[in-house]
């Protein structure tokens, strides 16, 4: 439930970091990527950031190890499963 919850508020703060248009986006970047590290150490093991934005354009943001095993990093082509994740965005869009 922490993982769900520390997962949103990333979510969050994406959206309203480069859905505004952030002037001073080389510290948003800095924020963002902070954010990342932290709930990889928290909650582990890697995470996947995509945002699109009018004035920022597409950006895809990684952190953290996809295979720890083998100590491979997340990048940012990996395909990875979200599971029942997006049912909830998904059906919030719908209704609205």
């Amino acid at each position: 439930m922490i993982f769900i919850r520390k997962t949103a508020w990333l979510f969050l703060l994406a959206l309203i970091l480069f859905a505004s248009g952030c002037r001073c986006q080389r510290n948003a970047y800095d924020a963002l990527l902070a954010m990342m590290e932290n709930t990889v150490n928290e909650a582990g093991p890697g995470v996947v950031l995509y945002t699109n934005g009018p004035q920022s354009g597409e950006q895809v943001f990684a952190r953290g190890v996809a295979d720890q095993e083998r100590n491979m990093a997340v990048r940012t082509v990996n395909h990875f499963r979200i599971g029942g994740l997006t049912k909830a965005y998904i059906s919030t869009l719908v209704l609205q």
